[in-house]
């Protein structure tokens, strides 16, 4: 949206080749897709009118593209879109007594991190989402899980979950319960993962309170 200096648009991702962002045309806040020409840019969903009282928020920085459709968060709920407002809507309840956390694709399946709000220490859960039946695997839970795209390698999905003693332990996932398993040694605490380079997986990690990359 563009013409008035009380516009402005934030949060970009991508849906069936076109650009799915969040904006404020200067009466609504709410979703807009884009081809990249004008007549091709309109809002398709709405949030909160007020946009400085108390706005909702589309998390489309994590956002997943799957099977047609982008999956965000809006309020720590799922919500699903495939761009149009009748196909806007809250998707999936993974478990009614959680929020969600984060999401990331694992080849066709949606993993999701689950959190126990208000709770103390927080619970998380990681779970594979299959989308076309709604079929859910609990594949971790405990600490705090931090799932990223820069975690696929070798057909698996690696992430960081932390244990009893505050450490960020490195896990390994191939999107069943069996599969899912620590790999990382007691004295480990992984930082971040920093992604694949030259057919190998690349990991910020304390050892022994010496740092390495």
């Amino acid at each position: 949206p563009t013409g008035n200096s009380n516009y402005f648009s934030y949060k970009f991702t991508s849906l069936q080749n076109k650009t799915v962002f969040q904006a404020y045309n200067g009466l609504t806040n709410g979703l807009w897709i884009s081809d990249g020409t004008t007549t091709g840019t309109e809002q398709f969903y709405t949030f909160n009118n007020n946009i400085f009282g108390n706005p909702t928020y589309a998390d489309l920085i994590r956002s997943v593209e799957l099977n047609n459709k982008l999956y965000f968060l809006l309020d720590d709920d799922l919500f699903e879109t495939d761009g149009t407002t009748s196909g806007t809507q809250a998707s999936f309840v993974i478990d009614p007594t959680q929020k969600v956390y984060s999401l990331a694709k694992y080849s066709n399946q949606l993993l999701v991190v689950t959190y126990t709000p208000n709770s103390f220490p927080t619970v998380h859960k990681l779970w594979a989402l299959d989308v076309s039946t709604g079929n859910t695997i609990l594949l971790s839970t405990g600490g705090p899980i931090e799932i990223s795209p820069k975690g696929l390698f070798n057909n698996f999905m690696y992430f960081t979950q932390v244990n009893s003693n505050g450490f960020n332990e490195l896990w390994e996932s191939d999107g069943t319960a069996s599969g899912t398993v620590l790999i990382s040694a007691n004295n480990i605490d992984v930082d971040w993962i920093n992604g694949e380079f030259n057919g190998e997986l690349y990991f910020t990690a304390t050892v022994s309170n010496v740092f390495y990359v």
